[in-house]
């Protein structure tokens, strides 16, 4: 963007950094394992024939 940019923080201690890594990996496992909880099950779509007979509507006249 090629604005100004403004350092107010710098942290370069390598134990705090993993430390720090390994919260977001533990935080970001736990949203994932959450949104999967919320999803329904996948299925395939019905092997029988659709029920909807285009022929019977006036939608396509």
């Amino acid at each position: 963007c090629g604005g100004h940019v403004k350092v107010i923080a710098s942290i370069e201690d390598p134990k705090v950094i993993e430390q720090i890594l390994k919260h977001l990996k533990q935080k970001t496992a736990k949203a994932n394992a959450a949104k999967q909880r919320e999803l329904p099950p996948e299925r395939a779509p019905p092997l029988t024939p659709s029920l909807f007979d285009p022929s019977q509507s006036r939608l396509f006249d």
